[in-house]
């Protein structure tokens, strides 16, 4: 009985939790510029008529088809492409591919809070890009026990902070792993304020082991991902982004720790489920080339 009334508790907090999430854009599937055209669903039925019995001629016609509703610009293009390209003579490698590209330009997380202000759309399932980050206003918890080595709580945490503050729920949810490579240990848990004039920064005087950071602009390198967090797809994602730091290093560099950003609560459906990882980076500089006074004209 009481496990069943701990289960009840339980829900009963998380509804109110997300309850006091705006309901402006909550219970609703998100939008984004590069999915919703006529055109982009003009090509995910162009690209849902590939067969797996298609041939490898039928399939590269089609994708060119698609590319032409794309354009040159689009992330789906470079997938496409890049797949034709990895595929070589292997039709059911493309296939393959091209069904990621259908679930990255149908795929809609589901929103249950506000983003805070000025914060970007979210990353398309499958798409590693880079985007910027407006400076923010975060609550911060550890979710280690120093002495235990255990999940502390910090959840719950976080949640009495800012019911006490009336601090409204948005999403996502900030994870940040310690400064290992191998993205398996969460460091610490974050609310993200849906605003930097609400509340101050330091320790919550009525829990000191909260703190209200704020976060400066910056930039990241995203890839969005559908499912329940799990081990295996943190490690397949931050292998993704590790991969496209090396094949970018001339362009960019890391200046960070990972972090995962989770949009949804338990109550969502694997299925709908959605969350993104993220390496902040910055952009290399590269020296002016001073030209020699035999080299500048007359």
């Amino acid at each position: 009985m009481l496990k069943v009334s701990l289960i009840l508790a339980v829900i009963a907090i998380s509804a109110g939790l997300f309850w006091r999430a705006s309901l402006l854009g909550a219970g609703e599937p998100a939008k984004h510029p590069s999915l919703d055209s006529t055109s982009v669903k003009d090509a995910v039925q162009i690209l849902k008529a590939i067969g797996r019995d298609s041939s490898m001629a039928v399939v590269s016609t089609k994708i060119s088809l698609a590319v032409a509703f794309l354009g040159e610009e689009h992330f789906a293009t470079q997938m496409l492409l890049t797949a034709q390209k990895d595929s070589k003579i292997d039709n059911e490698q493309l296939c393959n591919s091209v069904e990621r590209v259908v679930e990255s330009l149908t795929f809609r997380p589901w929103l249950e809070a506000e983003f805070p202000e000025g914060f970007p759309r979210f990353t398309p399932v499958h798409h590693i890009e880079v985007k910027t980050l407006p400076d923010y206003r975060m609550a911060r918890a550890s979710m280690q026990d120093p002495q235990r080595k255990r999940d502390n709580g910090a959840f719950w945490k976080l949640f009495s902070h800012i019911n006490r503050h009336d601090i409204a729920m948005t999403a996502p949810v900030q994870l940040d792993y310690s400064s290992n490579d191998d993205a398996t240990e969460v460091a610490s848990m974050a609310f993200l304020y849906g605003s930097r004039k609400l509340g101050s920064t330091g320790q919550d005087p009525s829990d000191k082991s909260v703190e209200v950071v704020d976060l400066p602009k910056q930039d990241v390198v995203s890839i969005g991902i559908r499912g329940r967090m799990s081990s295996e797809s943190v490690l397949r994602g931050h292998r993704a982004l590790l991969a496209w730091l090396r094949l970018h290093g001339d362009e960019y560099r890391k200046c960070g720790v990972l972090r995962r950003m989770g949009y949804n609560s338990p109550f969502i459906s694997a299925d709908r489920a959605f969350y993104e990882l993220q390496i902040p980076i910055e952009r290399i500089e590269r020296p002016a080339i001073v030209k020699s006074g035999s080299d500048v004209a007359s």
